[in-house]
């Protein structure tokens, strides 16, 4: 039998009353800034005589304020601090993802996301982008995811301070003004060195499992264009610039044309080759990033990461990494 988490309670004193509810938590809970409140509450970890209630809640003498003492747990009693469950089970991963920061100002924020870690949570993700960021913002505004890369690509990240700006950005994604560059080890060679793959692409499930696949009967077309870089060997570099943003558009795009992706798990698994399959990570990096945002031009580049460094040096592709 599951055991159940102990919740842990206060009452409101009759000087609060008529108080909200976060600048209550605020005050007793005073290593916790206004947006982690703010979304533990949102999300339940708060509750007011047993049910969940807005931020903004006023609260009354009669009330009674239950938490799970699993979320919110006293770090140190000599200094009386407070801190959140998840924030005490990733300090590590959060810590790794704020070196990963290329970029702060009013308006955004620019992580470099490491291969392996999801941008959202789901039924089986432990440790997130999404999770990690309340704790990220050294100015409390409320990061807003406005665009996803998958798991296993690492690179460019935009995260948005408010809502006003989250809706300027995802429109320009919905309207392709912002223009995006891949980089990619691929397996195999082409004839050619630089087109353009348009494909329908749809949601499928094979075998139970569900992949993305080429379906031309589906009417959503997807574009991608692609440039060789260098060729070495039983490997191509690849630059690539998918000028729509379907779910594993550039994978799949390139696994049609017989050019998988070197470390693709999903869509590649089988090879002769034993150097190919001990190279577990995917070899596909959000490299940069341009457009225009409140008439100001940003530009943004992402450094690749080691094991996408070790393959073209050893590969000895011709390719400036560090820059």
């Amino acid at each position: 039998m599951k055991k159940k988490n102990s919740l842990a309670a206060f009452n409101i004193n009759i000087k609060d009353n008529g108080v909200r509810l976060d600048k209550i938590l605020l005050k007793k809970f005073n290593n916790l800034n206004f947006i982690k409140i703010q979304k533990l509450i949102r999300v339940g970890f708060f509750k007011v005589n047993q049910k969940r209630v807005k931020s903004n809640y006023k609260v009354k003498s009669s009330d009674l304020i239950q938490y799970n003492d699993k979320i919110i747990i006293q770090k140190t009693v000599e200094t009386n601090k407070y801190i959140s469950e998840i924030e005490l089970k990733y300090e590590k991963k959060i810590a790794e993802i704020k070196k990963k920061i290329i970029y702060e100002d009013k308006f955004l924020l620019v992580l470099n996301k490491p291969f392996g870690i999801p941008v959202q949570g789901g039924s089986k993700v432990g440790f997130n982008i999404d999770l990690a960021l309340p704790f990220l913002n050294k100015d409390n505004n409320c990061l807003k995811l406005v665009h996803r890369i998958d798991k296993d690509t690492s690179g460019i990240l935009l995260l948005a301070k408010s809502k006003d700006i989250a809706r300027k950005v995802t429109k320009l994604f919905r309207e392709n003004q912002i223009k995006k560059k891949y980089l990619a080890i691929v397996i195999g060679k082409l004839n050619k060195n630089k087109g353009e793959i348009i494909l329908p692409i749809k949601k499928k499930k094979i075998e139970g499992k569900e992949i993305m696949d080429i379906d031309d009967r589906s009417n959503v077309m997807a574009e991608t264009f692609y440039k060789v870089i260098d060729h070495k060997k039983e490997l191509s570099l690849l630059e690539v610039f998918p000028k729509t943003g379907r779910k594993h558009q550039i994978r799949v795009h390139l696994q049609s044309i017989s050019l998988p992706i070197l470390g693709d798990n999903k869509y590649f698994l089988i090879s002769n080759n034993k150097k190919i399959l001990e190279r577990k990570k995917m070899h596909l990096h959000a490299r940069e990033i341009k457009f225009q945002l409140n008439n100001k031009k940003y530009k943004f580049k992402a450094t690749l990461p080691n094991y996408f460094k070790n393959t073209i040096q050893e590969y000895k592709m011709n390719y400036k990494c560090d820059e």
